[in-house]
């Protein structure tokens, strides 16, 4: 039962009293202690309530934080990996490049060779 609720089905319990300065009977007294404990157990489970829903989203909040923190560890693993096949595949690339170059100075090389010594025959 919500406070609204109550006010609504018990409005005669404090309509007297909150309009004058003192209480005018026992029973209104009784009605308002009554009253007072309900709202006092109203706002004690309301407090409850309210710490365990900050609990239940602190401790979601928590586990969100940890799954991103190991996705931003995967990503920067498969970052780190791939900087480092990259870096590989240009060192390759540079060898590769390198052998072409002396493949090609040697042909050259070979070509002026077997071109003196045909000079040299005749």
């Amino acid at each position: 039962m919500s406070v609204d609720s109550f006010k609504k089905s018990y409005s005669g319990f404090c309509s007297a009293s909150l309009n004058n300065d003192y209480v005018n009977s026992p029973q209104e007294c009784e009605d308002l202690r009554k009253e007072n404990k309900y709202l006092s157990n109203e706002i004690h489970m309301e407090r409850i309530m309210m710490r365990t829903e900050n609990e239940l989203v602190m401790r979601n909040l928590r586990n969100l934080n940890q799954e991103l923190q190991a996705q931003i560890k995967e990503v920067n693993k498969n970052t780190e990996h791939s900087l480092q096949q990259s870096i590989t595949q240009e060192i390759r690339q540079k060898a590769s490049t390198e052998l072409r170059t002396s493949k090609k100075r040697a042909q050259v090389f070979m070509k002026c060779q077997t071109t003196k010594v045909k000079m040299d025959l005749n």
